[in-house]
């Protein structure tokens, strides 16, 4: 399972950007960052067209009808009034804040799974490797006695050719896993509510125009739908190999 999540962490659904040293270039596409930086892009490209129409807007005497410009950049983005043009934009800064927690969190998930050791890969702390006796090319089983060291924080005395785990320790590891979990369901489950939302606001040839081709991607069909659906795919990713890990 430790191999399995050092691959999800690696290739399957990296969370991406300079600090992720895993995460090779040609995996930006499937990571979390690419998400956030889409996400970003299109709310800059929002709000830069809100800053004029609420220029305009304010320009406005009270009951006096649209002007042509303001009528005119409502209909673009297929809304009815100033207020709606605002909730998305809140809307928008909402998610970008959401998703860039999770970044920030998971990329500290990665340096958790960087020091557990697998069957199949290296990692931990190599000074603490060293002093059980072993390498990062040891044979399995020695790999999965240094794991059961890790779990339940053995302490090895070779003088007294004694082991002291803690009791308390597995159940502690089990519930940090836990939380993180549970915190990838709350915003896995926020986003997909946000699929009724986008369908009915989002689903505009404005928005569809500043996702298209974005990045590295170049998919003609993908709007700010298809970005969150994406969204709610790397959190499923993550949430079953961790889940397979606590069991």
């Amino acid at each position: 399972m430790v191999d399995i999540l050092k691959k999800v962490r690696a290739t399957d659904c990296p969370v991406g950007g300079e600090d992720d040293q895993v995460s090779q270039p040609r995996d930006y596409g499937r990571s979390l960052t690419y998400i956030i930086d889409t996400f970003k892009h299109v709310l800059d490209s929002f709000d830069e067209r809100l800053v004029v129409l609420r220029e305009n807007y304010a320009a406005l005497c009270p009951g006096q009808d649209l002007s042509f410009e303001v009528a005119v950049e409502l209909a673009n983005w297929e809304c009815e009034d100033i207020e709606q043009v605002e909730d998305i934009s809140a809307t928008l800064s909402e998610i970008v804040s959401t998703v860039t927690r999770a970044k920030n969190r998971m990329a500290y998930v990665g340096t958790k799974i960087d020091r557990l050791i697998g069957l199949e890969s290296g990692g931990g702390n190599i000074d603490r490797i060293t002093e059980l006796g072993l390498n990062l090319t040891t044979p399995q089983d020695k790999n999965l006695a240094a794991l059961a060291y890790m779990i339940n924080t053995g302490q090895v005395n070779y003088r007294q050719r004694t082991i002291k785990l803690d009791s308390e320790a597995r159940r502690e590891v089990a519930l940090s896993w836990r939380r993180v979990i549970s915190q990838l369901v709350v915003e896995m489950r926020y986003a997909q509510d946000l699929l009724q939302y986008a369908e009915d606001y989002l689903d505009t040839e404005e928005f569809n125009r500043i996702t298209q081709g974005w990045g590295r991607r170049g998919r003609a069909s993908w709007g700010i739908y298809e970005v969150l659906e994406d969204l709610i795919q790397w959190y499923r990713c993550w949430i079953g190999p961790i889940g397979w890990v606590v069991d």
